[in-house]
């Protein structure tokens, strides 16, 4: 029977899953395409410009690259209207652009998968405030005040930047380096797990009953 934390972990997995079996999605970000590659990012990086140092709201960017879609929609549709008469073909209505929609099946895994991990995120919350793990609750404060030290350096949007520059830089490196990459990350999660189991142990003897008793008396 699968445990309560796996069920919570489960949505998660499977929106990531259903991303990664995008085949066009593992293309882009791995750059098998470079030409379509880079006008994405190239794109992309455009966009963030506007919204970091124009100062340019979300809702007028989109509003903007819309009608920029549209417009060019337009003149392709026209300009091969015009190139079907010129060469004397009779189709000339036969012009369709390809179909523009989300997929609905990924959409809402992502959706359900992100209001579960803010329900098991809130809960998790809700036991640092009960102190039921001295070590749970000193990692929330130390994460909670170093993710508000970034913010205070960076805005939303450029982290948002930054996540972009990672999708499209991170799968690349990783592709092409990733055994020394898989050596190096088994080698920090052992310190880092070593670390912080004692850490908690010396947390948890200073705070022992006994060890308050003595300092009382």
């Amino acid at each position: 029977m699968a445990s309560s934390g796996d069920q919570k972990q489960r949505p998660f997995m499977e929106a990531l899953c259903k991303i990664a079996e995008d085949q066009q999605l593992h293309d882009l970000l791995l750059w098998k395409d470079t030409f379509r590659s880079g006008i994405v990012f190239a794109f992309v990086n455009v966009t963030f410009y506007h919204l970091i140092f124009n100062q340019s709201t979300v809702l007028s960017l989109c509003l903007f690259l819309a009608a920029v879609h549209l417009a060019c929609s337009v003149l392709f549709v026209v300009a091969g209207s015009f190139i079907a008469r010129f060469q004397g073909s009779e189709t000339t209505s036969t012009i369709t652009l390809p179909p523009l929609q989300l997929p609905e099946e990924i959409v809402v895994t992502i959706t359900r998968s992100f209001v579960v991990s803010v329900n098991a995120g809130l809960e998790w919350y809700r036991g640092a405030q009960a102190m039921s793990n001295i070590g749970q609750t000193a990692g929330v404060l130390v994460g909670l005040w170093i993710a508000s030290s970034v913010l205070n350096w960076v805005s939303g949007m450029a982290v948002l930047y930054l996540v972009f520059l990672s999708a499209f830089v991170l799968p690349l490196v990783y592709s092409k380096h990733h055994t020394v990459i898989d050596a190096q990350r088994d080698a920090l999660q052992a310190q880092i797990s070593q670390t912080a189991k004692q850490g908690i142990a010396a947390a948890q003897k200073m705070l022992s009953p006994n060890k308050l008793k003595a300092k009382s008396a």
